[in-house]
């Protein structure tokens, strides 16, 4: 009954049955509980094992807890595999020594870890923690390195699993293929990255201001997402014919402010213009958003104009002037203003 209503092999909790590189080749694995194959496996005490390594080259091996259910406990084993892959899993049969079984109520062997070892080397190479736990109303919990080669894992079609304290999502589809997700967890919001102009030399901080005239069905779409302290988000501004981008320095409004710790942050976008503000041809920009301490708003920064690399506030116009061919970069004959915007959003936040 249990193994129909859980996974194959959970343990109870993070620090259950983890495997541990320890002296040489020996592998360590802590004490714990858990379920394999709907048995109950209990360990009361740290357990080992060691891997031999192989005459030449690389191996990888599995860490498994063989459970066979014509003894009464279970064996931490240590199985071979090849220079490229762990050994492989058998379903059927009475089981095989040199494989990873997966025969409930004849043998099962739970896997606990990858381990690569290599000739001439005196430790183990590096070892992938490959168990499952949690799961109560939600993905099962595995670690970074169980995500990444889930194709490993003894799990259902349906199957969710995820990192802790991440958005990182996997889910075992009808194809037998694991794919990435979105989790609901932690979802993207949406926020509204509203332009400003300030008609004057420099903000700081970029307070006040006047909105923008995107003009004609202009099209905006700005998401983000945080995660551990940390913002991530992508904003994409389109602008439409009749826009009003008034004079000097241009931001943008952000989702969250910048943490109290981190004095500055630069981040990387795009602006490109057509020839619908005036000038003679269109022509495309690398940016920055400077983002400080508390600001709710980035300011935009872009070259200067295309003989000169160097950084300076964008803006449409020049303030108290509003003429064309006096913004930046600079755009002879024509109004410094972007048909399209982009930025990459990525800087720390207190929450």
């Amino acid at each position: 009954m249990t193994q129909s209503v859980t996974a194959r092999f959970k343990v109870d909790g993070p620090n259950d049955l983890k495997p541990s590189a320890g002296s040489g080749l020996r592998i360590s694995v802590a004490a714990g509980a858990g379920f394999a194959a709907g048995a109950r496996i209990n360990s009361t005490s740290t357990e080992s094992v060691t891997i031999s390594a192989p005459s030449s080259g690389s191996r990888w091996d599995a860490v498994v807890l063989r459970i066979d259910w014509q003894k009464s406990t279970a064996d931490v084993v240590a199985v071979q595999g090849t220079a490229s892959s762990p050994p492989s899993a058998v379903t059927s049969g009475s089981g095989r020594a040199t494989s990873i079984n997966r025969i409930p109520g004849t043998r099962y062997d739970a896997l606990l870890a990858l381990v690569r070892v290599t000739a001439g080397r005196s430790t183990v190479e590096s070892l992938l923690d490959m168990r499952m736990w949690g799961g109560d109303g939600g993905p099962y919990r595995v670690t970074a390195n169980g995500l990444a080669n889930a194709q490993h894992l003894d799990a259902r079609v349906g199957t969710w699993i995820a990192t802790d304290r991440s958005t990182e999502t996997k889910r075992l589809d009808d194809d037998g293929a694991w794919r990435a997700i979105g989790t609901q967890a932690n979802p993207y919001k949406t926020w509204n990255p509203t332009l400003r102009f300030y008609d004057q030399d420099s903000v700081n901080p970029p307070t006040g201001g006047k909105l923008v005239g995107l003009g004609n069905a202009p099209q905006v779409s700005a998401r983000y997402v945080v995660t551990d302290g940390w913002l991530k988000g992508m904003v994409s501004i389109r602008t439409g014919t009749g826009n009003q981008f008034g004079a000097g320095p241009l931001t943008i409004d952000l989702p969250l402010p910048c943490a109290d710790w981190q004095s500055d942050v630069w981040n990387q976008g795009h602006i490109y213009w057509d020839r619908s503000n005036g000038g003679s041809t269109s022509a495309d920009w690398p940016a920055q958003l400077l983002i400080k301490v508390g600001w709710t708003r980035g300011l935009i920064w872009a070259p200067l104009n295309k003989d000169d690399a160097r950084l300076g506030i964008h803006q449409s116009s020049a303030p108290g002037t509003g003429a064309a061919g006096t913004g930046l970069p600079h755009n002879p004959g024509g109004w410094s203003a972007g048909t399209i915007y982009t930025f990459e959003l990525s800087y720390p936040v207190d929450v």
